[in-house]
């Protein structure tokens, strides 16, 4: 077995949740950055590979390979910080509160959210730590139905397992999901799902990052279909230890007449406000499947 399989693993992600729970902050903190710094610099590791090859496309190829090793190392040290953040205080519920501040942008969307007049759709960039602003947002009474990634091995399995145990309905990418996500849509729900994750299955290949790319373009379809707007969403780490749960403005849907070019059409637009938190934030993006497989060969 890999180590990559080995840190995917059941017994592992249990062994990290429950020594997250039990560690002070200051250890906690520690141990994460040795681990993060330890894993990032295995540029070996096909997560580490795609984390440096997301950020050279993300430097427009201009990255080299001093920078994206730093950039690697980081980010896996960011990514540790906040695993740790949150199986520290996800039993916790006045603490994760506490942790979490939400943008002006994303109390609109909380609001609209919960009058459920009508659906609401919400495209999540994996940063920071996505499933503590998550929990926070339905802690606060936020109805959220969750589309997952389509595979649920490992550790995959008791994260949905624990968002579920939260009031979030997390489910793994079907047809049955999809069923699922239209009828609480129907009923006025609000639907989530992470766009900047690569789907090899997709038909269409919206630009990110000025490239092409094999996204998910689900939230599109559903935004068409119900003439709604999709709000771009995610989290991100504060200086000060905090986190923000931030959302864009509602991105109408445009039409041009051809429906495939539509759903590229509005995927871009999507991914375009994502573009700039994740310029913002390099370190932050915690992708490690690469987006642009196509370009490994030439990443320094």
């Amino acid at each position: 077995m890999g180590l990559q399989a080995i840190l995917n693993s059941k017994p592992m992600t249990k062994f990290v949740l429950r020594i997250g729970h039990y560690l002070p902050p200051r250890a906690g903190y520690s141990l994460a950055r040795i681990i993060g710094t330890y894993l990032g610099k295995r540029t070996y590791l096909t997560p580490v590979k795609a984390v440096r090859a997301n950020q050279w496309v993300v430097s427009g190829g201009q990255a080299t390979a001093a920078e994206l090793n730093h950039l690697a190392i980081e980010t896996y040290r960011t990514a540790g910080r906040c695993i740790y953040d949150f199986y520290h205080h996800m039993n916790d519920a006045q603490a994760m509160l506490k942790l979490v501040e939400f943008s002006p942008e994303f109390e609109k969307l909380f609001q609209r959210s919960v009058a459920r007049k009508e659906g609401t759709l919400m495209a999540l960039c994996h940063m920071a730590s996505f499933d503590l602003v998550g929990r926070a947002a339905a802690l606060r009474g936020m109805p959220l139905f969750a589309i997952t990634a389509p595979e649920a091995p490992g550790g995959y399995k008791i994260a949905n397992q624990l968002r579920r145990e939260f009031n979030i309905e997390a489910y793994p990418a079907s047809l049955e999901t999809v069923r699922m996500a239209v009828e609480r849509l129907r009923e006025g729900g609000t639907v989530v799902t992470g766009v900047d994750r690569p789907f090899a299955d997709s038909n269409f290949r919206p630009r990110f990052f000025g490239r092409p790319a094999a996204l998910p373009v689900g939230h599109i379809r559903l935004a068409l279909k119900f003439d709604l707007p999709v709000f771009a969403m995610g989290g991100c780490l504060k200086p000060d230890g905090h986190y923000e749960l931030w959302a864009s403005e509602p991105i109408e849907m445009e039409r041009t007449g051809d429906k495939d070019q539509d759903v590229v059409l509005n995927a871009e637009r999507v991914l375009a406000r994502i573009e700039e938190t994740i310029r913002r934030f390099r370190t932050q993006w915690n992708m490690t499947y690469a987006v642009w497989p196509d370009v490994l060969p030439a990443v320094p």
